[in-house]
């Protein structure tokens, strides 16, 4: 309701996509990936990415 709202038009608003580097996803095993880092220090080039991500995915439910 507010994005029709906001365009006026009632046509759903898209999102640009992102001018920020490729990320690349590493399959270490079923549910877990490795984002690796760029080399080097952090500059505008590799928009500060030089710390490896490590992902997982958790499967059923958990308490919180």
């Amino acid at each position: 309701m507010l994005a029709c709202v906001l365009t006026g038009l009632g046509q759903p608003v898209l999102a640009a996509p992102c001018p920020g580097p490729v990320l690349r996803f590493v399959a270490l095993a079923p549910g877990h990936w490795l984002v690796p880092a760029a080399d080097g220090d952090a500059t505008a080039a590799n928009r500060g990415q030089v710390s490896n991500l490590l992902l997982v995915r958790e499967d059923g439910a958990t308490p919180r």
